[in-house]
C-alpha cells in the first residue's frame, strides 16, 4: 500500500494523526515537505525504513522523527506491518 501525504498542510497547532495497517506486503509512506514529521513504525517480521535509517528482523519498533525549526505544522504516523516492509521517505 502507497499512502501519499505529500498534498497535505496540517493546519493548527495539534499534529495531524495517521494511522496505517498492512497484514503482509509494502507500506509506503510519502510525507511533504515543510512539515515536521514524527511517529512510530512497527514490524511483526520484516525491515523499517524511515528517511535513511534501516532496521530489520522480528519484533522491530523504530521511532522516527524531523523537526525543523520555525516549522509550527506537523504529522504524527502510526505505521504496523505483519510481515514485509515500511518505508517512510519525502
Amino acid at each position: 500500500m502507497e499512502l501519499d501525504l505529500r498534498g497535505i498542510r496540517p493546519a493548527g497547532e495539534r499534529p495531524l494523526v495517521i494511522e496505517a495497517s498492512v497484514g503482509i506486503g509494502r507500506l509506503t509512506v510519502r510525507v511533504p515537505e515543510g512539515v515536521n514529521v514524527q511517529g512510530v513504525a512497527k514490524v511483526a517480521a520484516g525491515n523499517v525504513v524511515t528517511f535513511g535509517d534501516e532496521a530489520g528482523g522480528v519484533s522491530v519498533e523504530q521511532q522516527f522523527g524531523t523537526l525543523t525549526a520555525g516549522v509550527d505544522r506537523s504529522i504524527e504516523l502510526e505505521l504496523n506491518v505483519g510481515l514485509g516492509e515500511i518505508v517512510v521517505t519525502r
